[in-house]
Order: C-alpha cells, then sequence, then structure tokens
C-alpha cells in the first residue's frame, strides 16, 4: 500500500478499518523485508528479520498502550510519512544488491562487500529510529492521557475547595454563584467524559481520525479552564488570609462564568462527536452540527485557534474574551468605575501573586506561560 492509502486509512476510516492498521503495516514491513534480502547472505538476513521485529514489537506495544488509553491516529500518520517512507528506502536501496530482483547478488556480496555491509547497516538503523519512535510516542501517550486525568482531578479539587467556606464568611450571592459553579462543572466534565470514551473506545461507524481531532481540542481546553480556575482559587486564597470576605462574591461570579462557558463548550462538542464523525456524513451536514462549536464561545481565544483546524472555513467575527476581560465586565457590570476596576486588579494581581504557591502558576498570571 502506498503512504496516500495508509494516510486515507488514518483520517477517514471507521473503526473496523483503524483497528487493523497495525497488522497491515507490520505485513508490509515484513514482506518488504523479506523482498528485499531474498538473496542476501543468513547473517544479513537475521540483522534485518531482527530490526523488522523489533519495529513489530514496538508497534504492538504502542497499539496495547492506544487501547488502554486513547486513540492516537496521528502517531501512526507520522510514522507513515517519516519513519516508514525512511525504513522502506533504506531496504529498497540494500535490495539493489541482494533483493529478489537484484542480478549477480553472489558477486555484489563479494566484490562489493563492504556497500552491502553499509547498506545492512542504515537498513537496520532505520528500522530501531522507527521503533524508538513508537516507545517515545507510546509514553507520551502515557503521558498525555495522565495529563488529562490530572485535569479532570485538579478541577473537582478547585471546586471542593472554592465551596470550603464558613457559612458566615459568604455573602447569599456568593453562595448561589458557588452552587452554579460546582453544577455547572460537574456538567462540564460530564461532557468531557463522554469525549474521553469516544477517543478510548470509538464504536461502530466513528471515524478514530476524526474523534482524536476532536479530543484535542477538547483536552486543551479543559487544561485552560484548570489554569483559569487556579487564579480563582488564588483569589479565594488570597481572599481568606486577607480577611477580604467582600471578595468572595466577585471570585464566585468569575469562578461561575469560566465553567458556564466551559460546560457550553463541552456540550457542544460533545453533540458534534455525535452528529459530525460518523463515516458517510455529507460534509454540509457535519458543518451544520459543527457551527455551535465555533460560536459558542468558548473559555477563550486560544480554544478558538485550536478549533481553526476542525473545518476548512473561515472563522470571523471577534475572538471570546480572557480571563481578564471576563473579570473587567463583570465589575463593570456591577457598576465600578475605571479607578475602581484598576484598583482592584492591582490588588488582586498583587494578593495572587503572595498567594500562588507554585512557579507555573506565577508564569501563568505573568502572561509567561507560552504553553496556553
Amino acid at each position: 500500500m502506498s503512504v496516500k492509502d495508509y494516510t486515507t486509512i488514518i483520517d477517514e476510516g471507521d473503526v473496523a478499518t483503524y483497528s487493523g492498521l497495525g497488522e497491515l503495516l507490520k505485513q508490509d514491513i515484513r514482506k518488504k523485508a523479506e523482498i528485499e534480502t531474498a538473496q542476501a547472505p543468513q547473517v544479513y538476513k537475521v540483522a534485518v528479520q531482527d530490526g523488522v521485529d523489533d519495529l513489530c514489537e514496538a508497534m504492538d506495544a504502542f497499539k496495547e498502550t492506544e487501547q488502554e488509553t486513547i486513540v492516537s491516529p496521528l502517531t501512526w500518520k507520522q510514522y507513515v510519512s517519516n519513519n516508514k517512507e525512511a525504513v522502506d528506502k533504506s531496504l529498497s536501496d540494500l535490495g539493489v544488491l541482494i533483493g529478489s530482483a537484484a542480478e549477480n547478488a553472489k558477486t555484489a556480496v563479494t566484490e562489493q562487500a563492504e556497500k552491502v555491509f553499509e547498506l545492512t547497516e542504515k537498513a537496520v538503523k532505520s528500522l530501531s529510529e522507527a521503533a524508538g519512535y513508537f516507545h517515545k510516542a507510546r509514553e507520551a501517550l502515557k503521558e498525555k492521557d495522565r495529563g488529562v486525568k490530572d485535569s479532570m482531578k485538579r478541577i473537582q479539587e478547585i471546586m471542593v475547595d472554592l465551596n470550603e467556606l464558613s457559612q458566615k464568611e459568604m455573602p447569599d450571592e456568593a453562595k448561589d454563584a458557588f452552587a452554579k459553579m460546582q453544577k455547572e462543572s460537574m456538567e462540564m466534565l460530564e461532557h468531557f467524559q463522554s469525549l474521553y470514551d469516544a477517543a478510548h473506545k470509538p464504536t461502530g461507524k466513528m471515524v478514530p481520525g476524526k474523534v482524536a481531532e476532536m479530543f484535542d481540542v477538547a483536552s486543551t481546553s479543559l487544561s485552560n479552564v484548570r489554569d483559569d480556575l487556579k487564579v480563582c482559587y488564588c483569589m479565594k486564597k488570597a481572599a481568606v488570609r486577607e480577611q477580604a470576605s467582600s471578595v468572595f462574591g466577585f471570585i464566585a461570579k468569575t469562578a461561575s462564568k469560566i465553567t458556564g462557558k466551559a460546560k457550553d463548550y463541552m456540550k457542544a462538542l460533545r453533540t458534534a462527536k455525535d452528529k459530525v464523525y460518523s463515516k458517510g456524513k455529507d460534509i454540509s451536514d457535519k458543518l451544520q452540527h459543527l457551527k455551535p462549536v465555533l460560536v459558542i464561545g468558548v473559555t477563550d481565544s486560544r480554544d478558538m485557534q485550536m478549533s481553526k483546524y476542525l473545518v476548512n472555513a473561515n472563522l470571523t467575527g471577534p475572538p471570546p474574551d480572557s480571563l481578564a476581560q471576563t473579570m473587567v465586565k463583570a465589575m463593570m457590570k456591577d457598576g465600578l468605575g475605571k479607578k475602581e476596576i484598576l484598583d482592584n486588579l492591582t490588588r488582586l494581581g498583587k494578593i495572587i501573586k503572595d498567594a500562588a504557591s507554585d512557579k507555573k502558576t506565577l508564569e501563568m498570571i505573568d502572561g509567561k506561560d507560552t504553553g496556553r
């Protein structure tokens, strides 16, 4: 099969087609190695075959991790485009001298021994690098899965922490807002869990390549929500320490806005997942169901950038509000003047920094966290 054929399976194949991808690639490399070493001395055949076995074992191990965590079509796509191409070329170069179609292979082995050895060495090296690629990809996939689960856990911890305030200290508006935040956070996590389940074990006519794209968008959004809620956590921590109970209402409303937008976004993604990523859907039907995801208002402009590749369309209109813009608008809505808003932001900025306990949070608040 050609690179294009494999890429089509990865990008467009349904669950059944995608699940057989690893076996197809293993068959391909085994057949290729057999043909290109057909007339080689046994020592060369064994060296190449050992490399092929290592690569196939690495593929199997990665596939097992996919089944335990989440699908990763991009890993296979990059292998096909990069490592497989290099492996095929190195074997083909060797095959010119000692392959099934090579003429005077025995002569080549004796008179061009150094060249045959060099090309065998290159073939073995390319196989080893391809196996190493899958080993690294496997660890990266495990880390990605851990990161997603850690984000979910951290959001749940922050939800609990924000609600742990004395009833005497908490104004009624804060109680209502925190209750709303907790409800919407749980709904958001429920929607995300549905997306995780689809990426973990896609079923039926789902296209794993597309499900994985959507899951990457959702998981990036989730980590953004987690980081934004960290700011609210730092605000609350500072407010308790400074005995600034008057700030609780503002913190509660800010947290509620974050989780409300995130819940709507995850819900739209979940709906789009069900409507969009089944094989055979007409493109106009896909766009119809995906549009709400792009206009519903996400956590901030980072998510809009991540969403762009979901559809081949130009996005118009202003980007969604950042956390800082949300805070300013909330204070303006409460009737605060410019000076009061500036004073509040300055004060909050100071106490947030004082309360922050880890470097990553400080970098996030200072806008230095380039991974966001």
